[in-house]
C-alpha cells in the first residue's frame, strides 16, 4: 500500500510541474491583444508566441530522450520547470519582441522534456496492466493548463496587463519547481518498471507499430487543432451565432474534458485497449466532423457536452498504447518522443491545413478534411499487431505477453 501511495505522489507531483509548463505554454491565449498593444506587433508576429512551442517539440523530441536517459526523469521535470521559470523572467524584462519570443523558445525547450519525462516515471512506477488511469493524468495537463490560462488569464490580463499574467504563471511554476524536488524520484531498482535504458534515442524508428500509434497521434492533432483554431468562426459565420459566446463554448473544452480523461484512464485499465482507441476514434472523427455543419445553435451546446469525451477517449488511448508497443522497457522514451514529434507537427500544419481548405472550398469540404483525417487515425490504430512482444490487447498481461495469475 505504501509503495502504491508513494507511485501516486510522484507522478501527481510530477504532472504538477507539466501543468505549470502548460499554463507557461497557454497563457499568451487570454492577453494576446495586450500584447500586440505593447509590442506593436501584427496578429502573425503574436501567432509565433504561440506557434513556437510546436516548433520546439518538433526540434527536441529527440534530444530529450537523451536528456531524460542521461540526466534521469527528476533531473529533466526539473530542468523542465526550471525553463518555465527563467522564460517568465526573461519574459516579464522584455523590451524587444525578439527578447520576448526568445523567452519562449526557452519555455518550449521546458514543454519538450517534460513530455517525455513524465510517461518516463508512469512507466517506472505502474506496471503496463495499470498504466491506464496515471496516463489519465498526464494528459489531463493540457487541459488543466489551458483552463487555469482561460479562466484566471484574462482577469489577471484585465488588472495588470500581460506582466501580470507572467507574475501568476512564474509563481504557480516555482511552487511546482518545489513540490518536483521533494516528492519526485525514481524507484528503488528492485521496483523499477522501466530500468533498463540502453537504447538509442532513436531505436523506435525501427518499429512499425510505434509508427503507426505516432502517425494516429499526428492525425488526431491535425483534426483537433483544425477544429479548435476555426469552429467558433465556422459557428459565427453559419450559425449566427455571437463571437464572444462562441469563444466561450470553446473555453468549455478544456473544463469539461478533465473529468473525461480521468474517467477514460479508469476505462483503459479494464477493457481491450486497441477496440477502445479505434472505437473512440471513429466517433471522434464523426464528431470533430460535425462541428464545421451543425444545423443550429442549440446544437452547438450538445455538441460542447459529447465532444471533450471521444477527444479525451483518443488522446489517453494513444499515450497509454505507445509505452506497450515499445520493443523493451528501453524503447519507451524514444517511442514517446516519436509520438511527441508527430503530435507537434499535426498542432503545428492543421490550422493552416484547415484554413485553406475553408478559404478555398468552404466549412463542408473542412468537415471533410479533419473527419478524414481523423479516420487515417482509426485505421492505423487497427493496424497495430496485438501479439506477445506488444501486449495492448488486454490489461490482464505482466508486461511479457504472459497472464498475470489470480491472486
Amino acid at each position: 500500500m505504501r509503495k502504491k501511495s508513494s507511485a501516486w505522489l510522484v507522478i501527481i507531483c510530477a504532472v504538477s510541474g507539466a501543468v505549470a509548463v502548460a499554463i507557461a505554454q497557454n497563457k499568451v491565449l487570454p492577453c494576446m491583444d495586450v500584447i500586440q498593444d505593447s509590442f506593436h506587433i501584427d496578429m502573425a508576429s503574436a501567432g509565433w508566441l504561440s506557434s513556437v512551442f510546436s516548433v520546439m517539440g518538433i526540434v527536441t523530441a529527440f534530444p530529450a530522450v537523451m536528456t531524460v536517459n542521461k540526466l534521469g526523469a527528476k533531473a529533466s521535470c526539473l530542468i523542465s520547470v526550471g525553463c518555465s521559470i527563467l522564460g517568465a523572467a526573461i519574459g516579464l524584462i522584455s523590451r524587444s519582441f525578439l527578447l520576448i519570443l526568445f523567452s519562449r523558445v526557452i519555455e518550449g525547450v521546458g514543454a519538450g522534456l517534460i513530455s517525455i519525462a513524465v510517461p518516463n516515471l508512469i512507466a517506472m512506477w505502474f506496471p503496463p496492466e495499470s498504466r491506464g488511469l496515471p496516463t489519465g493524468i498526464w494528459t489531463s495537463w493540457q487541459y488543466v493548463g489551458q483552463s487555469v490560462c482561460f479562466f484566471f488569464g484574462a482577469l489577471i490580463s484585465a488588472e495588470t496587463g500581460w506582466k501580470g499574467v507572467w507574475v501568476f504563471s512564474l509563481l504557480i511554476a516555482a511552487i511546482c519547481f518545489v513540490l518536483n524536488v521533494i516528492f519526485v524520484r525514481a524507484p528503488e531498482h528492485g521496483e523499477n518498471r522501466a530500468v533498463d535504458c540502453s537504447d538509442s534515442a532513436f531505436s523506435a524508428f525501427g518499429n512499425k507499430n510505434a509508427w503507426l500509434v505516432s502517425i494516429s497521434i499526428f492525425c488526431f492533432c491535425f483534426a483537433s487543432f483544425g477544429f479548435i483554431t476555426w469552429a467558433a468562426a465556422c459557428w459565427t459565420e453559419t450559425l449566427g451565432m455571437d463571437g464572444t459566446r462562441a469563444n466561450h463554448y470553446i473555453s468549455l473544452f478544456a473544463a469539461i474534458s478533465l473529468p473525461m480523461v480521468l474517467l477514460t484512464g479508469w476505462i483503459l485499465d479494464r477493457v481491450n485497449r486497441k477496440i477502445f482507441g479505434i472505437i473512440v476514434f471513429i466517433f471522434y472523427a464523426f464528431a470533430v466532423a460535425g462541428a464545421f455543419v451543425l444545423p443550429s445553435p442549440g446544437w452547438v451546446v450538445v455538441f460542447v457536452m459529447l465532444y471533450p469525451f471521444f477527444e479525451s477517449g483518443v488522446i489517453t488511448a494513444l499515450w497509454t498504447i505507445i509505452s506497450q508497443v515499445a520493443g523493451s522497457s528501453s524503447e519507451i522514451n524514444s517511442a514517446v518522443a516519436l509520438l511527441t514529434l508527430s503530435s507537434n507537427i499535426g498542432m503545428l500544419v492543421g490550422p493552416p491545413m484547415a484554413g485553406l481548405c475553408i478559404s478555398t472550398f468552404g466549412w463542408t469540404a473542412a468537415a471533410l478534411l479533419v473527419g478524414g483525417v481523423s479516420m487515417a487515425g482509426a485505421a492505423c490504430i487497427m493496424l497495430v499487431k496485438t501479439d506477445e512482444h506488444h501486449p495492448i490487447s488486454s490489461p490482464t498481461d505482466d508486461g511479457a505477453g504472459i497472464p498475470r495469475a489470480a491472486p
